[in-house]
């Protein structure tokens, strides 16, 4: 079973995984300084110089194409809503009332008000940890390990003779991140080396079938995973922890223990081989004795792993809404295809005064979301930016011209896509902006192209 720090596990390496403020903060560490050649600076240079257009590349295809699937979402969804807000069919009471034959591939609107009336064929389970999920559409367990990460600045000098050498500097900062960092690339890899320890990686689980107050059920997976409900963190108590047993996770050699805040906590301890192998490197690499100040302030230990855990669950007394197609008088419920090819299938948290009110704020949360419809325009606005800056580098020169050229882009993409879908009022006027900007551009252009000449009259005389 789990022990916690309020019960047996008093050991100073279990406070490290804590999430106060002292354990929030980095560790610091100067490393080394070298000096670059001038051949090794033109290989960096050029290998950057090709990355960098082949993610531009990337990038200047993908985010327009992602705009368009965006959209295209978004315009699908309004309007498979207007088709079928009149064909919903409210149930008044599900908890007690037997599905009708007569809704069979019909729309129906339902509210369950207590996760009571909620029961999954299967609990979701976490094996490795032996903790049981109920009533929960969705688990996640996310996993954050302590690395080492290097970071190194590069400054010029100029030398006696007038050739300028670079001088590159490392630093590393330790804390908790969500990803394994190799060390073995590091300047100083032995005195900053990062256990690539993973014993329980990142996991999402989905309910596979849904039971809903004994009279209807949710068994397609394409339903279930467009649930609406938040995913919030759990913050285990004693009497969860200890229906968990002996588990993987809590046995030897990784000897998770629950430390509180909804986190398990796993310190790194390494063998006697080991340590004696990276004395050896701290040696050969000249940081054997290499102590700053920073050590003193340890927040934890690269090779500590902790785990926390996250449901998507009604709150209490919250209950949930569905919008869904009945499929049969067992009351099996699926996701509806509109006339336009859209999946209709709703499942919220809370309930709402009619099946318009649900559908109406299906469509706010999409478009007002960073990973919906506002996420999208704001990205095509950086696109814009940064199209704007590497493609019209040349009549850009200053804030305001990189501002009428951003505007320029980002309205040009956003009145095609409009286009695309048919919303040609909003396409036009996006268009029409575009022209605009593009006239007020070219403008700008030309002024700073007389300018110069008149300066040089002037000088002249």
């Amino acid at each position: 079973m789990f022990t916690t720090n309020s019960g047996t596990t008093n050991d100073a390496t279990y406070q490290r995984g804590h999430s106060n403020w002292f354990n929030s903060l980095t560790t610091t560490r100067i490393g080394k300084s070298r000096i670059i050649s001038k051949f090794e600076k033109n290989i960096e240079n050029q290998c950057a110089k090709f990355l960098f257009h082949l993610l531009f590349i990337l990038f200047f295809l993908s985010l327009p194409y992602y705009l368009f699937k965006t959209e295209l979402h978004h315009y699908l969804m309004e309007e498979s809503f207007q088709s079928i807000l009149n064909e919903i069919q409210p149930i008044i009471d599900p908890i007690y009332s037997k599905p009708l034959i007569e809704n069979n591939g019909q729309l129906i609107y339902l509210h369950l008000p207590s996760n009571d009336y909620i029961k999954l064929d299967e609990n979701l389970l976490d094996q490795d940890f032996g903790l049981e999920f109920t009533s929960a559409f969705e688990m996640k367990r996310k996993v954050e390990y302590c690395q080492w990460i290097e970071n190194s600045h590069d400054e010029e000098y100029t030398d006696r003779d007038g050739e300028t050498y670079t001088v590159r500097t490392y630093s590393y900062t330790k804390g908790w991140v969500d990803h394994l960092i190799p060390s073995i690339f590091f300047n100083q890899p032995a005195n900053h080396h990062n256990p690539q320890r993973n014993p329980f990686p990142n996991m999402d689980l989905i309910a596979q079938g849904i039971q809903l107050a004994n009279n209807y059920h949710i068994g397609s997976n394409n339903l279930i995973s467009k649930h609406k409900i938040p995913l919030r963190k759990i913050d285990f108590t004693i009497r969860e922890l200890q229906k968990c047993g002996r588990t993987i996770a809590n046995s030897e050699p990784h000897n998770f223990k629950y430390i509180g805040n909804g986190y398990f906590f796993s310190p790194y301890q390494s063998s006697n081989l080991e340590k004696a192998i990276k004395l050896f490197g701290q040696f050969l690499e000249g940081s054997l004795l290499d102590w700053q100040i920073g050590d003193l302030f340890s927040n934890c230990e690269a090779g500590d792993i902790r785990i926390s855990f996250y449901q998507a669950k009604p709150l209490p007394g919250a209950g949930i809404s569905i919008i869904a197609k009945q499929v049969n008088e067992r009351g099996e419920l699926d996701t509806f295809i509109a006339q336009n090819g859209f999946h209709v299938g709703l499942i919220h948290e809370g309930s709402y005064s009619t099946p318009k009110e649900m559908l109406d704020s299906e469509v706010s949360m999409h478009k007002w979301s960073l990973t919906g419809l506002l996420g999208a325009r704001i990205l095509i606005i950086i696109w814009a930016l940064i199209t704007c800056l590497v493609l019209l580098g040349d009549f850009i020169n200053n804030y305001y011209e990189a501002f009428i050229g951003t505007v320029m882009l980002s309205s040009l993409m956003l009145g095609l896509v409009w286009l695309c879908l048919s919303s040609f009022s909003y396409g036009l006027l996006s268009l029409i902006s575009a022209i605009l900007m593009f006239i007020t551009l070219y403008s700008q252009r030309e002024k700073s192209i007389i300018v110069p000449s008149s300066v040089r009259e002037d000088k002249s005389l």
